[in-house]
């Protein structure tokens, strides 16, 4: 159509006007009056094309919403089960973890005992532990007298890094 319109165009400014140049603006006004028509109609079918594709998607949100609801009401359902239960009643949980405690402080008592040794700690064990340690001009502390005789495998050796498990010098 666009071409027909072009022709006549170009044959209506070839023309001298009379009759026959109105006779091809008659058949140009037409053409124009179709290509008019076929855009509206063209128009009208992307509006209802639209139209169908927005209830399509309104539909499809509404089928969403409700398997979501479903899934909500799911939930609640196992959420109620689940509370009614014994394993989430709160005072359950707190005797258990109160029970809990009573069995750590019972461990920590028997580790405590077990790691005494033969004989009590003297009741002065704090005094003794701050006493002046012999060394030679002077005294030593307690943490100089610890890391004095730590283990072999504890000391550094004359190189950088620490003494390795099979004796050599460096990291291990």
């Amino acid at each position: 159509m666009d071409a027909q319109l072009a022709k006549y165009k170009a044959q209506i400014s070839k023309m001298r006007p009379g009759p026959s140049q109105d006779a091809v603006k008659r058949r140009a006004l037409v053409i124009l009056k179709q290509k008019r028509m076929y855009e509206g109609q063209r128009e009208q079918l992307y509006q209802q094309s639209f139209n169908v594709e927005n209830a399509n998607f309104a539909a499809q949100n509404i089928k969403d919403n409700i398997t979501q609801v479903q899934a909500m009401k799911a939930a609640h359902k196992d959420f109620k089960k689940a509370f009614k239960a014994k394993e989430l009643d709160i005072d359950y949980i707190d005797d258990m973890q109160d029970d809990m405690m009573d069995m750590m402080e019972m461990t920590n008592e028997i580790n405590e005992s077990l790691g005494r040794g033969e004989r009590p700690p003297p009741a002065n064990w704090r005094k003794s532990l701050s006493c002046p340690l012999p060394r030679i001009g002077g005294r030593r502390t307690l943490t100089e007298f610890f890391f004095a005789f730590r283990p072999q495998s504890l000391r550094r050796s004359g190189r950088r890094g620490r003494v390795r498990p099979d004796g050599r010098a460096g990291r291990p």
